[in-house]
């Protein structure tokens, strides 16, 4: 997230980042509620937010399923909680600009030492958090602290490099990594908290007690309301430091059950923007005031494995050998999920690096020797050979100890209903029985990350962007089991050339490390790439202004909102 995600996601680090991403729809009757009616800004608890206008120009942004797990920046995974609350209130020191490069954000300059090892950040004078208070070099320490010192699950993978931290001056800060890193990113992403609110938390325990039910960052909006399920309101922040949102003054998400209800809506002129489903792009396409737009959305939809060797895991573990993982993969016909769940419209793709990561990305074809294609005839043998065998005729395959070769697989059945039944049908072919476990994106969240992993396999997917590789790599990381890892595999070795990776700063040696990396995935199969995302939005056509982030990428991000406006 995770992530889900319709996955928008979001692009890592900015606004859309993810998820887990969905797709095609159910036809049930929607269960969304009303949006409420607009107002002025709330009287928050020492909130000094900009008034809205007495009549606000509202941008009504169409979510499905997901809800956010958490308004706690400390605390989100799900992509949702990114989407709705931490990407668009709070901001970090840097990002990336549209062409991958590194960009200021609360990091007005930087210098680097000669040894590449401390960066000394120049922060923003002016800045002011949403509750009026003024933000400074001691908020950005005491953020960078919290995240070292407490060691919280979901940065400590990207702040253990960092060896000292120091507050310069007001305007000054600080970080010294343990070796000069090729990702830095990945440190300077950490979302800035104000200080007079978090530095109250002595230890990780209480700051994941904390409920932040009125987030305040600095970001182009600020909290209004919410209501779990229905709504979430956000203020654009006239008083931004940067290029303010001019073109709406409040940006409200609207959550709906059912993708054919969130489209109607956008047709009927409810909301302004939504995700759309291949079975919905001519329609889009075809409707009067209703703008469609297609993008590479540089994430994939996987079929995950439950690869928690704890004894805490509540999954089989039978399924803990890669050698079914591999035969699972053998089965699946990857051309008909595109074909016929995708409509077509999607991308071939097997390597946890898409496409967009450039260099980093490796083809697995029939020309890559660890390349498994469609073959169910190869699955069985490989099962065969390695003793997973049907040995009392039931068409259900046991292990050497007799234990049947039955799995449970948990679906979201709103955005993936008919690609389950596709996989379903599949793995069975080879002699795996599998149980669907239907669920709705926030259960998903809950059977992995908080129920002790209680599934086998799941669908589920990401939205990456193109930063830099590193995010990507380190879902797969040990570290990172209990934060953004929905695997929870475990290489040590996988964890050593990442760690190799991120401080080799020749770029030759670096790629080759990389696809040493996307190798052993691919090998282990954690995961199973089953297809690349393009990505489908549909707006109101009254709105215009839109940006993407980078080539044929999206329109909903941070560059686009102060652009956008009504014609």
């Amino acid at each position: 997230m995770k992530k889900w995600i319709s996955l928008i996601l979001v692009v890592c680090m900015m606004a859309l980042a993810f998820a887990a991403c969905g797709q095609p729809a159910g036809t049930t009757e929607p269960e969304t509620s009303t949006a409420p009616e607009t107002s002025t800004a709330p009287e928050a608890s020492g909130s000094e937010a900009p008034e809205a206008n007495a009549d606000p120009i509202v941008f009504r942004y169409g979510n499905m399923g997901t809800w956010a797990d958490t308004k706690n920046p400390y605390l989100s995974v799900v992509s949702a909680g990114n989407l709705m609350f931490k990407d668009n209130i709070y901001e970090s020191l840097c990002t990336k600009d549209p062409n991958n490069e590194l960009m200021g954000v609360l990091a007005e300059s930087w210098e680097v030492s000669p040894d590449g090892c401390t960066w000394t950040f120049k922060i923003r004078e002016g800045v002011k958090w949403h509750d009026g208070e003024t933000m400074d070099a001691n908020d950005v320490y005491n953020s960078y602290r919290m995240a070292v010192e407490y060691e919280i699950p979901i940065t400590w993978a990207n702040m253990k490099w960092i060896k000292d931290y120091q507050l310069i001056d007001d305007y000054h800060f600080s970080i010294t990594t343990e070796q000069p890193k090729a990702d830095i990113i990945v440190c300077l992403g950490l979302m800035i908290t104000p200080e007079h609110i978090w530095n109250q938390f002595q230890n990780y325990e209480e700051i994941a007690a904390f409920e932040n039910a009125n987030p305040v960052g600095t970001g182009m909006f600020y909290y209004i309301d919410d209501k779990v399920d229905e709504y979430v309101r956000l203020g654009a922040n006239k008083d931004y430091w940067g290029t303010p949102v001019t073109g709406f003054d409040e940006l409200m998400f609207v959550n709906f059950s059912d993708n054919d209800a969130m489209f109607q809506a956008l047709q009927a002129g409810d909301i302004d923007y939504c995700t759309i489903t291949t079975t919905q792009l001519e329609a889009a396409e075809n409707s009067e005031g209703v703008t469609a737009h297609r993008f590479n959305q540089s994430g994939w939809r996987e079929i995950g494995f439950n690869c928690w060797q704890d004894p805490a895991s509540k999954g089989n573990p039978l399924i803990l050998d890669k050698v079914i993982r591999q035969a699972i993969d053998y089965s699946i016909d990857y051309q008909k999920i595109i074909d016929y769940y995708k409509g077509g419209i999607a991308l071939t793709e097997k390597c946890l690096l898409p496409a967009t990561h450039g260099k980093y990305h490796v083809t697995f074809d029939e020309n890559h020797p660890l390349y498994r294609p469609y073959d169910p005839e190869a699955g069985k043998a490989l099962l065969e050979a390695n003793g997973y065998k049907d040995t009392d005729g039931d068409g259900i395959r046991e292990s050497a100890a007799g234990e049947p070769l039955a799995f449970r697989m948990a679906v979201i059945e709103e955005n993936a209903r008919e690609m389950g039944l596709l996989v379903e049908s599949d793995i069975e072919k080879i002699g795996i029985d599998i149980e669907i476990i239907w669920v709705d994106g926030a259960r998903m969240n809950e059977i992995i990350y908080d129920q002790g992993f209680d599934t086998d396999i799941y669908i589920w997917g990401w939205d990456l962007g193109p930063d830099d590789p590193s995010y990507t790599l380190s879902i797969m990381i040990t570290d990172n089991i209990g934060g953004r890892s929905d695997c929870n595999y475990s290489n040590p070795y996988y964890d050593e050339l990442y760690e190799k990776q991120a401080t080799t700063l020749d770029e030759e040696e670096r790629v080759k490390i990389v696809h040493e990396m996307v190798e052993i995935i691919y090998e282990d199969v954690p995961y199973i790439i089953a297809y690349g995302d393009i990505g489908l939005e549909a707006y109101a056509s009254g709105w215009t202004g839109w940006q993407t982030q980078w080539e044929d990428s999206g329109y909903w991000h941070r560059f686009s909102w102060p652009t956008m406006k009504l014609a």
